[in-house]
């Protein structure tokens, strides 16, 4: 029986193994505005605003690595993983 793995792979650095969060923070925040604090509209400006903000300041210093080492990061997922049939 021929067993298909699904294993991640990447090799960078920190910054760019938890690249991943960029999108996901604005999300998270967007979940917990429409969830909670909706009716709250300065707490959930401050949600937002400071969502955007910690991305911000997380992809700077990325951009800054990808600009200095110049070489392409690819990280590698098995969405969906079919034996052969």
């Amino acid at each position: 029986m021929h067993e298909t793995s699904s294993i991640i792979e990447h090799s960078g650095t920190l910054l760019q193994n938890f690249s991943w969060l960029i999108p996901l923070l604005p999300l998270c925040s967007f979940l917990v505005i429409v969830l909670f604090t909706r009716e709250n509209r300065k707490l959930s400006a401050g949600i937002a605003i400071s969502a955007v903000g910690l991305v911000f300041l997380y992809s700077i210093p990325l951009l800054f690595q990808q600009i200095a080492n110049n070489v392409t990061f690819e990280m590698k997922y098995g969405w969906m993983v079919f034996p052969t049939l």
